[in-house]
């Protein structure tokens, strides 16, 4: 069926465009001067509109049929690699003295049933090719009467500038940090654009955490990027840190007075506040995802995120060590967050960690130990990193001694209870045949390593499947963490978990395929559910 939203219910018939159609397109004012080259003879390769399109709702409209309390969905598409800058005569005097360049076309995409209505095409001349994937960020504050017209709103776009050259994809000035007010469709004040002291560089894909949940947004994490590895030795270029911008997103209730301009912070570092940019993490490698966040039973933050690049044909022979993240917000002798920068020589490197469905642990088959505590089960394992570490990190695949490429993460990350998935790309290194594979690593947030149950049924193939029982295997068995998803690039998880029915992550490759894993749940401990089943044998009340 199909919703039928005079009749407010889903109808039987037919929809006025059934699944699939083509309902309307659009072609971006920088992108008009390089539609010429369709026609020519000689025509190379030429980026058009190559990134990836970003949907969200923001209550940021007039009341009315098709926004109703304001609330609207928006779509922005960014150009990627699309609209390198082109001069160009608009008067007609011979003089060119426009320039267009790559930009995000912004619509408003409510009604599906009417044509999309252009917002604004974003712009600016140190934006770059927009690589840098835009987000949403917000700060919805209720007012005494809850959340109505007189609430203190602000909706907010954020991207980075991206690299300014297209063979090789570097930048030839500081990264830019940009918000775009998506109310007054102008750049926010402090940030049009804020100029980084890192130079030539540019900026990865943006994560937003509201620690909180209280739908005021608190902190911005993205990867700031340098250069670019030329072919694996000494003379690498590529390096980069991972930065944070902490919002003042202190909020106590509708008696107290906020003001979403005070939200919106100077991006300046303020040491009293502890609000504004500062680095988060030092990773020497470029982050091109954009990190994920969540929060541990503690109430510790977490951040997760990859190094990693693929822009260039050159990318694809770089065997530069690669790795994964699961790091903590460092905090004070008070547990109060710090806002210092994490110290990676205090991850554990859990890449050759083994769990079994027994519970035990052992680092390649050998006992290990964390500060001076020998670690010999999960739950240990667990603790101890969380206690005495700042986190984990995984090594991604390299050949020790080899010049095959190096596997790269360089899309976001999905989170699924307590497991993060991931993906890993490994280019081929032929010339002939460009495309590699890809793999997925599914693995338990605070310690990187397999959780204790098997994250995916074992296939009928593995020496440890027992036929009588496969989502129990033979007791012993070490618990797989990484899966095969063969040649192609891979999009970043997306987890579909119906009600009593079994999670699924489906991830999109570059060769047509939509691969489906089927994830299992976490074991729930038995407990109980009911008041009734409370014993009260020999209780005297």
């Amino acid at each position: 069926g199909f919703w039928n939203d005079s009749a407010k219910s889903y109808g039987t018939g037919s929809p006025a465009h059934p699944l699939g159609s083509e309902l309307w397109a659009y072609v971006p004012k920088s992108l008009l001067p390089h539609l010429q080259w369709l026609t020519d003879v000689g025509y190379a390769h030429t980026y058009y509109v190559d990134g990836e399109p970003v949907s969200f709702d923001a209550n940021i409209f007039a009341d009315d049929d098709d926004h109703p309390n304001g609330w609207g969905t928006i779509l922005a598409v960014p150009m990627r690699f699309g609209g390198g800058t082109f001069s160009v005569d608009i008067d007609g005097d011979g003089d060119k003295e426009t320039a267009l360049r790559s930009s995000i076309s912004l619509f408003d995409i409510t009604n599906p049933e009417n044509p999309p209505i252009l917002l604004d095409e974003i712009s600016h001349p140190n934006m770059g090719f927009t690589t840098s994937k835009p987000t949403l960020v917000k700060s919805r504050a209720s007012s005494e009467d809850g959340y109505d017209a007189d609430s203190s709103d602000r909706w907010l776009l954020a991207f980075g500038s991206g690299p300014t050259e297209l063979d090789d994809a570097t930048s030839n000035q500081n990264a830019r940090l940009f918000l775009y007010d998506l109310e007054t469709l102008s750049f926010a004040s402090g940030y049009a654009p804020y100029i980084l002291s890192d130079t030539n560089s540019y900026i990865g894909d943006i994560g937003v955490a509201d620690w909180d949940d209280d739908y005021i947004d608190d902190t911005l994490y993205f990867g700031v990027n340098k250069g670019y590895d030329l072919d694996g030795d000494s003379d690498n270029t590529e390096t980069g840190r991972i930065v944070r911008l902490r919002l003042a997103s202190v909020y106590e209730g509708a008696d107290d007075v906020y003001d979403e301009n005070d939200w919106l912070v100077s991006p300046a570092y303020n040491s009293d506040t502890l609000s504004g940019i500062s680095t988060f993490m030092d990773i020497e490698r470029t982050s091109i995802g954009a990190p994920l966040t969540k929060r541990d039973e503690n109430g510790r933050r977490w951040v997760y995120s990859g190094t990693g690049r693929l822009f260039t044909t050159e990318d694809n022979s770089s065997d530069m060590q690669q790795r994964y993240y699961g790091v903590m917000e460092p905090v004070d002798s008070e547990g109060a967050e710090s806002m210092v920068a994490v110290d990676t020589s205090n991850l554990e490197d859990s890449s050759d960690i083994n769990v079994y469905t027994t519970g035990a642990v052992d680092r390649n088959g050998s006992v290990f130990s964390i500060n001076s505590t020998e670690i010999e089960n999960f739950n240990q394992l667990e603790y101890a990193i969380s206690k005495y570490k700042g986190g984990w990190m995984q090594e991604l695949t390299r050949e020790s001694g080899s010049s095959n490429p190096s596997g790269r993460n360089i899309n976001g990350t999905a989170s699924f209870q307590k497991l993060m998935l991931y993906s890993e790309y490994e280019p081929s290194g032929s010339v002939c045949s460009p495309e590699g594979n890809s793999k997925l690593h599914a693995v338990y947030y605070k310690t990187g390593t397999a959780p204790g149950y098997d994250i995916v049924d074992r296939p009928s193939s593995d020496p440890d499947y027992d036929p009588d029982d496969p989502d129990n295997p033979n007791p012993g068995a070490a618990i797989d963490t990484t899966f095969d998803l063969e040649q192609g690039l891979t999009s970043t998880p997306v987890i579909i978990d119906p009600p009593g029915d079994d999670a699924i992550a489906l991830i999109k490759k570059t060769t047509g395929e939509l691969e489906k894993i089927v994830i299992n749940q976490e074991p729930i401990l038995g407990s109980r559910e009911s008041w009734r089943e409370i014993n009260m044998d020999g209780i005297d009340l």
